[in-house]
């Protein structure tokens, strides 16, 4: 603060090298700083700048601080969401909401007309919406989750109603990540196949909305999908299905097969008379 001090006493008395020499060292000074804290680990980081942010009185500075903090909370969003660990994500949402406002209000303000910064604020924006409804949705899936285990696996009696319930919270969180993460998607579609295959028993329905995640899947290459546990569900009912109707088909085909060599035998029994006849009188 010192210098700060120094920078506006000076202002009215001493030359502009001087102004200039000062304000020089005060940017050199808040680099050191801010080195420092890009070397923290991302926490101790969030801490600090969260807490001093304030302090420069350079916008620019200012500005700098806002700017990495909103990088430093939407990328422990991100890591949360790896983890499946919504609430943490969107913990950190709404913490990074009001630094995000700060910073476009400066940015708004500042004479300069940085169109870095105001794309930067725009799409992360975007981002901010788009990992909240991901949140949001793995938190609908998990407490779909919860109650089909509850229902299903630690009930004497299979809970219908409850069930049905699970597959709102699945089709909810299907709508929140429509168009934001086909993955996620993805996920909660198989959910709903895998009631519709196993506990409600309706092989049409089920086979529907597999058939929806294979399409999914697809649009997700080059990615390797082979070790996603939800691609290897949805593959497994969907081969089991084409098994089923093969089978179905070639007892048809049997059947049909059957039916219409029955209704030839008569002629075939004549036929095989005449050929023994015509042998025989070669034979003479």
């Amino acid at each position: 603060s010192s210098g700060i001090n120094a920078e506006y006493g000076g202002r009215g008395i001493k030359s502009e090298d001087w102004i200039g020499g000062i304000i020089e060292k005060l940017e050199s000074v808040f680099s050191l700083i801010f080195d420092f804290i890009l070397s923290l680990q991302q926490q101790q980081r969030i801490k600090l700048i969260h807490r001093f942010s304030s302090v420069p009185e350079s916008t620019n500075q200012r500005i700098k601080m806002l700017t990495q903090l909103v990088k430093d909370y939407f990328h422990a969003s991100v890591v949360a969401l790896e983890v499946d660990d919504y609430k943490e994500s969107l913990r950190v949402l709404t913490e990074l909401y009001t630094p995000l406002t700060k910073l476009e209000d400066l940015v708004s303000d500042n004479s300069d007309d940085d169109t870095f910064l105001l794309d930067f604020i725009s799409n992360t924006k975007e981002d901010v919406f788009k990992n909240r409804c991901i949140s949001e949705s793995l938190q609908k899936r998990l407490i779909a989750d919860q109650l089909l285990e509850t229902s299903i696996y630690n009930a004497e009696d299979l809970d219908v109603n409850a069930v049905w319930q699970a597959m709102d919270f699945y089709k909810e969180s299907i709508v929140l990540t429509r168009e934001n993460d086909v993955e996620q998607e993805a996920i909660s579609l198989t959910k709903i196949g895998i009631v519709y295959h196993k506990v409600l028993l309706q092989k049409s329905k089920a086979k529907e909305v597999l058939m929806r995640v294979l399409q999914l899947a697809q649009s997700l290459q080059p990615r390797n999908l082979s070790e996603e546990q939800w691609c290897r569900d949805a593959s497994s009912i969907i081969a089991e299905y084409q098994k089923e109707q093969k089978q179905k088909e070639e007892k048809e085909w049997e059947k049909s097969r059957k039916k219409y060599l029955d209704n030839l035998k008569p002629n075939l029994d004549i036929l095989k008379k005449i050929m023994d006849e015509l042998s025989v009188q070669k034979m003479l």
